[in-house]
């Protein structure tokens, strides 16, 4: 029995492709779950016992290590120094500095602001940026293994002898 060593490698191809989607879809069902139904451009964060104020980098106000940090605690430190802000980088605020940044919401009360219908409460999100990505991802890892193996016995034929013809 001859070995049809393009077809086994296809199978073991599309052995590796069902393993590598539901490797895929395992992270992507956790990520999917974990993430909130509502996404805060401001939200209350409890550190210790000291209110903290998330929002997006791009819309705090300030100076980034002064008044507000880009680590959870809200702390300002060294290490705001060495921080390149991205696209969608989450800063924090304590509430006191967030207070005085934001002159326009130092009188209202904290569950003013963080109530369910606060002004700070969130917006809803989308996700299909994520799902979109975690399908690139997923597709794109298997066609490109298909496509190094279709290489590899591309390669390899060359060194083939050439087949004669049947003798007529």
């Amino acid at each position: 029995m001859a070995m049809n060593l393009r077809r086994g490698l296809f199978r073991v191809w599309v052995l590796i492709t069902i393993a590598w989607f539901v490797a895929v879809g395992a992270f992507a069902y956790s990520t999917l779950q974990h993430r909130p139904n509502r996404m805060p451009v401001a939200t209350r964060i409890m550190s210790g016992d000291k209110p903290v104020v998330e929002m997006l980098c791009s819309e705090a106000r300030g100076k980034l290590g002064t008044d507000f940090s880009t680590s959870d605690t809200g702390v300002p430190g060294p290490w705001d120094d060495y921080t390149k802000l991205n696209v969608g980088t989450r800063c924090y605020y304590l509430m006191p500095a967030y207070r005085a940044t934001y002159p326009e919401y130092a009188s209202l009360s904290d569950d003013q602001l963080f109530g369910d219908y606060g002004l700070l409460s969130g917006v809803s999100v989308n996700p299909w940026p994520v799902i979109w990505r975690i399908l690139v991802v997923g597709v794109s890892g298997s066609l490109a293994l298909l496509l190094v193996g279709w290489l590899v016995l591309w390669a390899g034929a060359g060194f083939a002898k050439p087949r004669q013809p049947p003798p007529a």
